[in-house]
């Protein structure tokens, strides 16, 4: 008697034991199915912030499709959770089948190697490149680019200008940084990939001559955007002093840089212009310079050039229109106005179509004081230091020294010279 009730108690005990063992794990199951749960919940809500929160102007139909092409991809996701239980299980075999932890060792390290050569990030030449080839979209910011395919720099990608893409090699916007340079720091770059910088000669010249580049410029000019594109742009090698060439313009900015085309690049401490003197110390700017420049984007902030008559000739050669000249002679507010206006391009020497006191000017070519264009025997622009359409020299030059300009006699006070497209 006393047997069966311990015998029954054992089995009480057994049968509490055994349902309690299976209630924990029970629990355990709820416990991790509902961190489950809140963790797909929390990959829901982030997807759907992406897909909604991120892009609240987008219709339903557009909801929609991206979630479908969510769901097209996603298969992608399944096959590497399938691949990765595969490699587990090869892994596992491989330890169960190596002898001993020094062979088990050796193999582990080899496929650690392997892993290392096979998932490395893929080394991308410039911008162009992560653009075409990322699987995401990408922001504009600074990325790592390998220009010769080994040694890597920090490279800032605009990716949303005109398709974006672009490899930006100079930035200024706020004056923080002197662009006043030796050869040496323009050829290896400087200042802030976040802020301004200069990239650097040596990393433009191995991007462009590994294949065909364009170039793009944005500016604002007198709070007005503009852009300068060139289809054509390369730069040489530094034994060519960094050679320019660049061509095939197109944009609203006026062309002011292809009459660079062909001439080295100069710095501080290093001459390469046909000037006489050193333009890129005396202007404080390193550039391509000639003798010395249209156009010169490094010079000090606030005092960067591009236009002046290439972009006076792209606004006349689009359409007719009138020149209004204000000025001061003797202490009287006078004006002068031509409904006729033109210049032509650097081809033409910018040669001017105009009427009245500068009638005598028509059909003359541009001249400065480092190309002399006119008819005169010596050199118009370079004897009354003002760069003009000089003739034999002048009747009207309002480009001499303040004070000495003249219109059918001397202007003493502020001139100011306009066009409007009629």
């Amino acid at each position: 008697m006393n047997m069966l009730i311990c015998g029954l108690f054992l089995l009480n005990a057994l049968l509490f034991v055994v349902c309690s063992s299976a209630t924990s794990r029970e629990v355990r199951n709820d416990r991790e199915s509902s961190e489950d749960d809140m963790k797909i919940e929390n990959i829901m809500t982030t997807l759907l912030g992406i897909c909604i929160h991120d892009n609240p102007d987008q219709t339903i139909k557009q909801l929609r499709k991206d979630t479908q092409t969510i769901l097209n991809n996603i298969g992608i996701y399944k096959e590497v959770v399938k691949l990765n239980k595969q490699l587990r299980n090869e892994i596992t075999w491989i330890f169960d089948e190596t002898k001993g932890p020094r062979e088990r060792k050796r193999i582990i390290d080899l496929l650690k190697q392997d892993v290392k050569g096979t998932c490395a990030a893929e080394k991308y030449k410039d911008c162009t490149e992560i653009k075409k080839k990322s699987y995401r979209k990408k922001e504009s910011g600074v990325y790592k680019i390998y220009p010769d395919g080994t040694k890597s720099v920090q490279a800032y990608c605009d990716m949303s200008t005109d398709g974006g893409g672009w490899t930006v090699i100079q930035k200024r916007y706020d004056g923080s940084v002197d662009f006043n340079r030796k050869w040496l720091e323009c050829a290896n770059g400087f200042g802030n990939i976040n802020g301004e910088f200069w990239f650097g000669n040596n990393f433009v010249h191995t991007l462009t001559a590994s294949g065909k580049y364009e170039l793009r410029i944005d500016m604002v000019k007198s709070n007005n955007k503009k852009y300068a594109v060139y289809k054509s742009f390369s730069i040489g090698d530094a034994a060519s002093k960094y050679k320019l060439t660049v061509g095939d313009y197109s944009g609203n900015a006026g062309d002011s840089f292809t009459s660079h085309n062909g001439y080295m690049f100069s710095a501080k401490d290093q001459d390469n212009d046909i000037w006489a003197k050193h333009c890129a110390s005396v202007y404080q700017g390193p550039w391509w310079h000639s003798k010395c420049y249209h156009a010169n984007l490094n010079t000090p902030f606030g005092k960067m050039k591009w236009a002046g008559n290439n972009f006076v000739h792209t606004l006349t050669a689009s359409g007719q229109c009138e020149l209004r000249i204000d000025m001061i002679k003797s202490n009287n507010k006078k004006y002068a106005v031509y409904k006729s206006l033109s210049i032509g391009d650097a081809a033409s020497k910018y040669k001017l179509t105009v009427g009245d006191s500068l009638t005598s000017h028509n059909g003359y070519m541009f001249s400065a004081k480092d190309q002399d264009n006119d008819i005169w025997a010596k050199h118009c622009a370079s004897v009354y230091q003002g760069p003009w359409w000089h003739s034999n020299c002048y009747n009207v030059n309002l480009n001499t020294p303040f004070g000495k300009m003249k219109w059918a006699g001397t202007i003493s006070g502020p001139v100011t010279m306009m066009i409007r497209k009629l």
